[in-house]
């Protein structure tokens, strides 16, 4: 979630938005929120006199936002009092805050998938008026066109991988993060071979397909980037050492030797090469260069194995 919303353009678009709603808005806060359906980050708060929302981030289903987010054919929720309704009394938010009023539209993508909302709160009861009603919607579907927008730009749309254009953001985020984390280059072994074999439909299948195994064992803070054809990059968050590096890349060679992901079930493999940050580099093109020497070594000495650049 943190890199799926790109939240430094987005939240600087949701501000602007709450400031020419405050102008129409009488309410004490509105703020905008957007979720991976684990965590609720907010995003940008305007607060009229007391602060009953700040920015930051909460568990998903322990905010209110993911009530609005339940039934998003509602698009709109009405709380008038939060200690008092079922839906919110026995929440943990609800015995911090007190009795409130909460009232949220939810940011849906056009397959109706939701994104996340936009919210107003007030510790007196607020009749909403239709007008308000219809500026928080409007609200919502600019954001969400922003979103659509942002994922156009970053996003692989056969794979859902993030592009080689999202590499930088990508890099900033981990070393502002991170101590240390670990780039992954990850090859498909003989894709053109699958590809002459059984066709490009089965290898765009194969390419969807091999994605969404990675990213079932990766963490929510890694990254997963599809570079072009069927080379990706995995940035590994979180590395403590190279023996658990080693460990995860072992396990996930292995859970692909099993994975049924080529017709009649034969096992696909991949090459990986892996270099470290900051033991191999202090530079993304540094490191980028290492993992891929180290991924060809695998390459043209049997392949369907891993190797780490040893610096």
């Amino acid at each position: 979630m943190n890199h799926l919303f790109f939240r430094e353009r987005l939240q600087e678009a949701s501000s602007e938005i709450l400031q020419m709603l405050r102008s129409f808005i009488d309410i004490n806060t509105l703020f905008v929120a957007i979720n991976d359906r684990q965590t609720n980050y907010i995003l940008s708060v305007t607060n009229k006199e007391e602060a009953l929302v700040t920015e930051g981030e909460m568990p998903f289903f322990e905010s209110y936002c993911s009530l609005v987010c339940r039934d998003t054919r509602t698009r709109l929720l009405t709380i008038s009092n939060t200690e008092i309704d079922p839906q919110t009394a026995s929440m943990d938010i609800t015995k911090r805050l007190g009795a409130t009023t909460f009232i949220g539209v939810p940011i849906v993508k056009d397959d109706g998938t939701p994104l996340g909302t936009v919210c107003a709160m007030d510790r007196k009861p607020y009749d909403i008026e239709d007008r308000e009603v219809q500026l928080l919607q409007m609200a919502s579907k600019f954001l969400a066109h922003v979103i659509e927008l942002e994922n156009l730009a970053y996003r692989d749309t056969l794979t859902g991988a993030f592009t080689r254009n999202y590499l930088d953001v990508a890099w900033r985020n981990a070393t502002e993060t991170y101590a240390t984390f670990a780039l992954c280059m990850v090859d498909i072994d003989n894709f053109k071979a699958i590809n002459d074999r059984f066709g490009h439909v089965v290898g765009d299948e194969v390419l969807r397909l091999i994605s969404h195994y990675v990213l079932s064992k990766t963490d929510d803070d890694d990254i997963w980037l599809r570079l072009g054809g069927d080379e990706f990059l995995l940035i590994r968050s979180n590395v403590p050492s190279r023996k658990v590096l080693e460990d995860f890349l072992t396990e996930l060679i292995s859970g692909l030797r099993r994975e049924p992901l080529l017709p009649g079930g034969q096992p696909l493999t991949v090459s990986i090469g892996a270099s470290l940050y900051p033991g191999d580099g202090d530079d993304v093109d540094t490191l980028l260069k290492a993992a891929d020497a180290a991924m060809y070594d695998v390459k043209f000495t049997g392949k369907d194995r891993f190797a780490l650049h040893s610096s």
